[in-house]
């Protein structure tokens, strides 16, 4: 195996297996690996001579850096198949797109020895990821947090990774798993909020860094959105007896409260309408109130209806009005019709500003 150093001077890291041909028709490949002043490899070449015969050729690679740039290197080169040994000496250059070229070589032979010959080899890295990984380093250490509530069925997710100091922004893809197409979002910041995501599912996301005329590979990450909790609201219990509730509901008022119509309904879904059925519309406004819930607020009646939807609770349920004027005439009066789906029931509650009337229904 060949033994890797870490590069203490600032160059382009070319480690890595390398392949390429020769301009003299041989197939070359190099196995590089950095020191702390250039790189050394081993170079392996192959010659397919007239008749098909092949020769091949093993051999050293070192090369020297001279700032960022690779200006010289050496081979020695022996033949498997003939007693020859070549040593060259040539300008390189090196492109992040994986490209790197052996210009201008010269093979000095052997004594005795001549089928050495000057050449240029440009070569490719086998997987090219390794030029774009060092160029333009993916994100790492992704951090995801859920910022919003967990009681709705979206949710935000808040996602952060290290900062890459050759990037210019950041390009982050998602999608939940199994689907086709990916939503981009862009981000000069090293973190993103991303929004509207499904409740109780996993996501793809990949992070991208944007370098200078390269983009990394991508972070892969996969995350999944937690279930929404269900509040159920804590209510207090129920009054043992009707006159307790009248009582509470009296108190919360602060007005005298008296059951002045008593029915009885088939569903626990009401509609109720309400509105002025008088001679004059003298502007009366009423809120209800379904036990001690407030179901209407302030409401003008007018002589056309208005609807309302309650759901009763298990037991008995009352339905006050409350007056908050008593209009051009006293009482303040209030038509209201109880439909529960199967039959209709019309009620007439007068109110003043001391005392409400209510209805008791059971179900």
């Amino acid at each position: 195996g060949l033994l890797m150093f870490s590069l203490t001077i600032k160059a382009q890291d070319i480690s890595g297996d390398w392949e390429g041909v020769g301009s003299n028709g041989v197939l070359y490949s190099l196995i590089l690996g950095q020191t702390n002043t250039g790189i050394v490899g081993i170079i392996h070449a192959e010659y397919a001579v007239e008749k098909g015969n092949a020769l091949y050729y093993d051999g050293t690679f070192k090369g020297i850096f001279n700032e960022n740039k690779l200006v010289k290197g050496f081979d020695k080169i022996t033949a498997t198949n003939a007693s020859v040994v070549c040593q060259s000496q040539g300008v390189y250059t090196y492109k992040c797109d994986g490209v790197f070229e052996y210009l201008n070589a010269e093979m000095t032979p052997t004594p005795n020895f001549g089928n050495c010959q000057g050449f240029t080899i440009q070569y490719k890295r086998t997987a090219k990821e390794d030029c774009q990984r060092r160029a333009c380093p993916a994100p790492t250490n992704i951090i995801t947090k859920i910022i919003d509530t967990q009681t709705t069925d979206y949710q935000s997710i808040y996602i952060s990774w290290d900062i890459v100091e050759q990037a210019k922004n950041y390009t982050v893809l998602f999608r939940k798993e199994g689907d086709a197409s990916w939503q981009k979002q862009l981000t000069s910041l090293n973190n993103i909020t991303l929004s509207q995501l499904a409740a109780n599912t996993k996501y793809d996301i990949e992070v991208r860094s944007n370098c200078e005329n390269i983009n990394s590979l991508p972070l892969v990450y996969t995350f999944s959105t937690p279930k929404p909790v269900q509040v159920t609201p804590v209510l207090p219990p129920p009054p043992s007896s009707v006159d307790e509730q009248v009582n509470d509901i009296a108190q919360k008022l602060d007005r005298i409260v008296k059951i002045k119509h008593k029915i009885t309904v088939k569903s626990d879904n009401l509609k109720i309408y309400v509105w002025d059925s008088g001679t004059l519309v003298d502007g009366d406004i009423i809120s209800l109130y379904l036990n001690d819930i407030k179901v209407i607020d302030a409401c003008i009646l007018l002589r056309l209806k208005r609807e309302y939807t309650v759901h009763l609770k298990k037991g008995t349920n009352i339905i006050t009005s409350f007056a908050h004027n008593t209009g051009l005439v006293t009482p303040n009066t209030a038509s209201i019709l109880i439909d529960d789906g199967f039959s209709q029931q019309k009620i007439e509650l007068n109110c003043t500003m001391n005392e409400s009337e209510a209805i008791q229904i059971k179900r």
